[in-house]
């Protein structure tokens, strides 16, 4: 998404509101009209028109676990990340994911860190026939890092209808989150100044390190890209990594099982629908450039 220069939403630059939006976000703040009248240094009713305009614009939705907040949508979190910048070719696009794949594979290869990525897709304007594109839009999953035997006791639970969260390794898991997040701030390698910072650090560190500083990639969690896509059926995604590790082939299943379990055959197809691959995806881009 690019942002057209001297563009507004309520009569605000709309370059301030997604400054406002990104910095929530990535702090993890709640989006409320509160937040932005202090952010932006305006007044309630103009926060309020900024919000209702959000709403019309497909930007944010209402918080599940908060009422009188909102989060963002894909569109909105594109808006976020969107810079004023010339479109791009696509054999730059072609070149970014190359790079990205790599990356993966290193976070992937990195036995110190407490994620790996599991999945990653591409979706947006890469997927069209259009020449020039104003961003690369990307999704990934990231699953944690266990031994096999506690995927094994997962996979058990999951089977038996029991809480996994229960499991040993499982609790453990979050402790080993925040002394990950402690070790990094008493290092200097990151500053971090709320719990849900240190929280999602581990997490952050992975998508900043993906990202690599790129202004052109938009990075969005996988799991808003598969509401979107069973929401909106004409929605098209493309699966372009996948990890094989023992742990993602047996999230897979938990996938898979959950959707039977439900009656969802749609989600089911869906969890073993692994088909496209990087080479073929680039094979076909490139054609069309």
């Amino acid at each position: 998404m690019r942002i057209e220069r001297g563009s507004t939403i309520a009569g605000i630059d709309a370059k301030q509101v997604r400054d406002a939006m990104k910095r929530a976000s990535s702090k993890h703040y709640l989006f409320d009209w509160t937040y932005l009248a202090n952010f932006l240094h305006i007044d309630p009713a103009t926060a309020k028109e900024i919000i209702k305009e959000l709403i019309s614009l497909g930007y944010i939705e209402k918080n599940s676990n908060h009422a009188k907040c909102w989060e963002f949508t894909i569109k909105g979190n594109s808006f976020s990340m969107a810079k004023a910048l010339k479109p791009m070719s696509r054999q730059k696009a072609n070149e970014l994911i190359v790079n990205v794949m790599k990356r993966v594979e290193q976070v992937n290869a990195n036995k110190s860190l407490l994620y790996q990525v599991d999945i990653v897709t591409v979706f947006g304007s890469f997927l069209s026939d259009a020449e020039y594109l104003n961003d690369l839009d990307l999704a990934i999953n990231l699953i944690p890092v266990y031994d096999d035997n506690t995927w094994m006791e997962i996979s058990n639970a999951v089977i038996l209808g029991r809480d996994a969260s229960d499991i040993p390794a499982c609790k453990e898991f979050s402790k080993r989150c925040l002394d990950y997040a402690q070790k990094a701030q008493e290092n200097g390698d990151a500053s971090l100044h709320s719990f849900e910072e240190v929280l999602y650090w581990p997490n952050n560190e992975i998508y900043r390190y993906i990202k690599n500083g790129s202004l052109r990639i938009s990075l969005h969690d996988m799991e808003q890209i598969k509401s979107l896509a069973i929401t909106n059926p004409s929605f098209q995604y493309k699966i372009i990594y996948q990890n094989n590790s023992f742990g993602s082939q047996m999230r897979r299943s938990f996938q898979y099982l959950r959707a039977l379990k439900y009656n969802r055959l749609d989600k089911a197809v869906r969890a073993y629908e692994h088909k496209a691959s990087l080479n073929s995806l680039l094979r076909s881009s490139n054609g069309r450039s």
